[in-house]
């Protein structure tokens, strides 16, 4: 008897211990998502939370119908897709070159080239904005424009021109998270069996061939794990932003999560905000669900043609 409750009570704890996380996972986040969700269809405003009334699908239709947000919206994808192409460019090629893929020559001291890379991204995005925004970027005594007037070239005001403005945390961006790309790819790389590459060059591949026949399709489960986190970090993308332009000039620089931020706390649109927010969330899952059906696609062999 004693040990049929000592195994009711051991199911009982285990059992306690399996939903006590799951618990506080529906608190701590589907309650604010469902309650968010269901405040997009009000015009809940946090200046008077007591005239609040429901409107339907209201906010998202203000949301299609206005300029402001498909302007802030293709500004979203400019810089989402060009912060996931370039950083993870960069990233390849330079972990190919560092494992002896790409130049087929020998690289000395690839550990301390590794940890080196590492650097930007252990680093705040607060510090690294506004280091690179007084000491990269300023037209004063920024190095870029430095170089730029050295080559007899008239250097541009990067924060007032409204066509160069994104280039700013599009690059700054880029300097500091490639390195998150070459640290999944780099380990990828060296997972790789040699095998491959020694068919490879006995029936005379040259580097591009073994590169686009052997590393890329080799990398497509590191590929799918860098692109969906890097394509979350750029959609939702405030901080650097933030830090670097406030957004502007005019709207060249305001993305989605930097307006949804200024609705919430500047206008007090809590039901608009929480619209936008929904907003992002889907098309959010969406490109995911293409990024990773994409990679699905097409066998890997690992023939090489001669």
């Amino acid at each position: 008897m004693e040990s049929v409750n000592k195994t009711t009570k051991d199911k009982i704890f285990k059992w306690i211990i399996t939903l006590l996380p799951l618990v506080f996972i529906v608190a701590v986040l589907l309650g604010p998502l469902i309650w968010s969700f269901t405040k997009s269809f009000t015009d809940y405003s946090m200046y008077r939370p007591e005239q609040s009334k429901f409107i339907g699908l209201g906010n998202y239709i203000d949301m299609l119908q206005s300029s402001r947000f498909w302007k802030i919206l293709s500004v979203s994808f400019i810089f989402t897709v060009v912060t996931i192409v370039l950083p993870n460019v960069i990233a390849v090629f330079l972990a190919n070159l560092i494992n002896m893929r790409v130049m087929g020559k020998t690289i000395k001291g690839k550990t301390i080239l590794r940890v080196f890379f590492l650097i930007p991204m252990i680093m705040s995005e607060t510090v690294v904005g506004a280091f690179t925004r007084v000491f990269l970027w300023s037209g004063d005594i920024g190095i870029i424009n430095f170089l730029i007037e050295k080559m007899g070239i008239n250097p541009p005001n990067w924060f007032i021109d409204e066509k160069l403005a994104l280039v700013v945390p599009i690059l700054t961006y880029t300097l500091i998270y490639f390195s998150f790309g070459f640290i999944i790819f780099d380990a990828g790389i060296r997972n790789i069996p040699g095998s491959f590459y020694e068919t490879a060059l006995v029936e005379g591949a040259t580097p591009l061939t073994k590169f686009f026949k052997i590393t890329l399709p080799c990398l497509k489960p590191q590929l799918a794990i860098v692109l969906i986190i890097t394509l979350t970090r750029s959609w939702r993308q405030y901080d650097l932003i933030w830090i670097m332009t406030r957004g502007g000039p005019g709207l060249s620089t305001q993305v989605l999560s930097l307006r949804t931020y200024l609705s919430f706390m500047r206008y007090g649109e809590f039901g608009y905000a929480s619209a936008l927010s929904w907003f992002m969330i889907i098309s959010l899952a969406l490109m995911s669900l293409g990024i990773l059906l994409s990679l699905q696609r097409g066998s890997f062999s690992y023939t090489i043609e001669k």
